[in-house]
């Protein structure tokens, strides 16, 4: 009696089985190589620091979302308190744009993890203020209570209208934080 010896790797493939896992690893690479939103690196070397010709604060920090300056908070990016050029040193100032919206980012991620609507985040961010709901809402398209999802769609529309808010910014001006400004900022690690 004789035994037969399998052959190791790849089992025989017919010609259609060979032509579908060309087309699979084509499309793979295609989806790798332009598929993926490709960040401009100079969007990360971007700084409006100090610039006496930029009219609005929060431009002029790298800071579009005007977040206070607090101690402990040990943001990337963050220009210490020493040099810190801010009037009255009341709001952060970061070294770039991108760290400022950044640190904007991963706050609103937090205030996501026990706040869900357009008007909890807000009143949270900045207090007693009902037309800064009002401007959020309608630039996000949605009602200011109305449940929030957690994801990264949510959180650019919150930063986008709430930077847009913080520097006077309309609809109709070249938005505080752009789709790539933010899409560089949440590459930040």
């Amino acid at each position: 009696m004789s035994i037969k010896k399998r052959k190791k790797g790849f089992p025989k493939l017919n010609k259609g089985q060979k032509i579908g896992i060309g087309v699979g690893v084509a499309l793979l690479a295609a989806f790798f190589v332009f598929g993926r939103r490709r960040i401009n690196s100079g969007l990360y070397e971007i700084s409006y620091l100090n610039d006496p010709v930029i009219y609005h604060r929060g431009f002029r920090n790298n800071n579009p979302g005007n977040i206070l300056y607090v101690a402990s908070n040990d943001w990337k990016g963050k220009v210490p308190y020493a040099q810190n050029t801010d009037a009255g040193r009341k709001f952060e100032q970061f070294e770039t744009y991108a760290f400022g919206v950044r640190a904007m980012i991963i706050l609103i991620s937090n205030y996501l993890k026990t706040l869900n609507t357009v008007e909890q985040i807000v009143y949270r961010y900045n207090p007693g203020n009902p037309n800064y709901v009002k401007f959020v809402s309608a630039q996000m398209g949605i009602a200011a209570n109305a449940p929030l999802t957690a994801n990264k769609t949510t959180i650019k529309g919150l930063v986008q209208a709430m930077a847009n808010f913080e520097n006077g910014v309309q609809a109709s001006d070249f938005p505080a934080v752009s789709d790539d400004m933010f899409e560089a900022a949440w590459s930040i690690v």
